[in-house]
């Protein structure tokens, strides 16, 4: 397998991991909380996140034309949205289990990591004056979630 192989390998893990980790986070995260489905849909979403963290790692080590420091950013933030993506769905497993509500962190941090999804996508394929209001959009989005939690037991 040469070095094109791999890269074209790990570009379509990459898209078609992300597109479906967009999909399900959409429908899991907009569910009422004690639901079983979306805990189980919660476990699909995060490896597809995993998928697209390490997808995102391989292109970067193998095939990435941009410069080192811009690479070490790009996996940086890879391996951070898988664990804020990890940490949120132990966080619903916990819940599920009896521990105290902490269904409005667990929102923040799962809707950080769709924020970041949806952000990576926005960067690779738009300029600037696209993606910087994406990613505010996801920010504020996340924290709405976040204080509809907060208040609305139904949510928590």
């Amino acid at each position: 397998m040469t070095v094109e192989d791999v890269r074209l390998v790990s570009l379509v893990i990459h898209i078609a991991a992300g597109s479906v980790a967009v999909v399900v986070a959409i429908v899991v995260m907009s569910a009422r909380a004690h639901q079983d489905w979306a805990t189980r849909w919660g476990m699909a979403y995060v490896g597809c996140v995993l998928s697209v963290a390490v997808s995102s790692l391989v292109l970067i080590l193998v095939a990435s034309p941009l410069p080192t420091p811009v690479q070490y950013v790009l996996a940086v933030i890879a391996v951070a949205t898988a664990v804020v993506a990890v940490v949120g769905y132990r966080m619903a497993r916990r819940r599920r289990s009896g521990v105290a509500s902490s269904r409005p962190v667990q929102l923040r941090l799962m809707w950080g990591s769709v924020t970041s999804l949806v952000s990576a996508i926005a960067v690779v394929s738009a300029p600037v004056f696209v993606w910087v209001p994406v990613i505010i959009a996801g920010s504020v989005l996340t924290e709405l979630g976040y204080q509809r939690a907060s208040r609305d037991p139904a949510w928590a």
